[in-house]
């Protein structure tokens, strides 16, 4: 009887559970999805210090994290949201901190063991947040994050590898809303690399959260750099695809409408004095 009612239920209502999940796919490319950190590769895990132990390291899929001011003792600072494969092609999106609208996600795309992207990716939310995130990946990257080839999120190891050691490293130091016994725990030290005509803010377990430029050669957008005329900032922002710059301005924001990251610029006397790239605070 009860074998009889097993099959009627599985011939009346076949879709509700044979239909299989729309696959995840990336540039033609379906991904594989993983179901936790044990199956990503070890030069990934090593790479990204996934494995260290809290509140560095990352939480698996679906296990708790720190999100926000208050840190809770054996909770990792990040999260991993998702990740997936095709073949040596492998895309991730790790969850970390916390800013006005939701918790912030970076994806991290490699192929083999060479990292080729990252980059903030907004909020996250519901079982099909790492298809959100890696559709968002189709799109060209985000230049208001990006800096002198720095990028917003970029770990301490990246910056140095991009542009050496600074030539000063100056430690701020920040206790956060928890535990005042527990002040180890609570305690992040927010670090400012210091290069000729650059300074670059960040804290270990988040990356890099501020670039602002008064000199040397790092470039916005293309010809976006020190010293480029206000003409030549207007021609750069219609190539882009921007409009309503106005040459006679002291000052220029370009703001990622998805993201919330932007640039701002600064002009002295008709040329770029200064510019800063943010995103939202955590």
């Amino acid at each position: 009887m009860i074998r009889s009612i097993l099959i009627a239920l599985a011939l009346t209502q076949p879709f509700r559970y044979l239909v299989a999940a729309e696959p995840i796919a990336w540039k033609g490319r379906t991904l594989t999805a993983v179901r936790s950190i044990s199956e990503l590769p070890p030069h990934i895990r090593a790479g990204l210090d996934m494995d260290a132990p809290p509140p560095a390291g990352v939480a698996d899929i679906g296990k708790p994290f720190n999100t926000g001011d208050v840190i809770i003792s054996g909770w990792p600072s990040r999260g991993l949201i998702g990740a997936g494969h095709n073949g040596d092609t492998w895309i991730l999106a790790i969850a970390q901190g916390r800013n006005l609208t939701g918790t912030a996600v970076v994806s991290y795309v490699f192929e083999g063991a060479t990292l080729v992207r990252q980059e903030r990716v907004g909020s996250f939310g519901g079982s099909d947040a790492f298809a959100k995130i890696v559709d968002a990946l189709s799109h060209p990257p985000r230049p208001p994050a990006q800096l002198g080839g720095v990028s917003i999120d970029d770990s301490q190891q990246r910056v140095e590898a991009l542009l050496g050691k600074p030539q000063e490293i100056i430690a701020h130091e920040q206790t956060y809303i928890g535990d005042p016994d527990n002040k180890p725990a609570n305690l992040m030290i927010t670090k400012e690399l210091r290069y000729p005509g650059l300074s670059i803010w960040l804290r270990d377990a988040v990356g890099v959260m501020q670039i602002t430029s008064t000199g040397g050669t790092y470039c916005q957008i293309g010809k976006i750099c020190i010293g480029a005329t206000a003409d030549v900032v207007a021609d750069e922002l219609r190539h882009f695809g921007v409009g309503g710059f106005a040459s006679s301005t002291n000052s220029y924001s370009l703001r990622h409408e998805t993201h919330g990251c932007q640039a701002d610029v600064s002009f002295s006397a008709g040329t770029v004095s200064a510019i800063k790239v943010s995103c939202p605070s955590w």
